[in-house]
């Protein structure tokens, strides 16, 4: 038998340019004993990964995130491309040096996971160059390298 999805729910701050643009974000996990295992990429929540295990409360029959029980060693990075036209081309080198990729709602961002056995300053070099291209921008949002 397969472990259902289920959102856990997690409390956003937006800052004083309302970024995030929602208050909250809902990110799929597989129920792991009484926890839950983040399954998916955050778009906005500061300091979880794909594959972290964390508590839940059941408030009114929506599962809001409570604490980290267990941190995988997972990092996740966000990218917003000025260019959109240079999406698919930056998606496809993260892809090529091990690290799959989200596209959110809001055009050009993506986000990004980076699995524990890839090289991160490589990865890092390659988005600080695109940086300096004025290609884009990135935020570390969990890193575990």
């Amino acid at each position: 038998m397969t472990n259902k999805h289920e959102k856990v729910l997690f409390q956003l701050v937006q800052d004083e340019d309302g970024y995030p643009p929602d208050d909250y974000e809902s990110l799929w996990a597989l129920p792991s004993g009484s926890n839950y295992e983040i399954d998916n990429i955050p778009f906005f929540v500061q300091g979880i990964s794909y594959g972290d295990i964390v508590e839940a409360d059941n408030v009114n029959d929506e599962l809001w995130f409570r604490s980290v029980v267990k941190k995988s060693d997972n990092s996740t990075l966000r990218v917003i491309c000025f260019d959109t036209s240079k999406v698919i081309e930056v998606r496809n080198h993260l892809s090529s040096l091990g690290c799959s990729s989200e596209l959110s709602h809001i055009e050009g961002l993506f986000a990004v996971d980076i699995p524990e056995n890839c090289d991160y300053s490589t990865i890092q070099k390659y988005l600080d160059q695109k940086e300096q291209e004025d290609i884009l921008e990135y935020e570390e949002a969990s890193i575990r390298h």
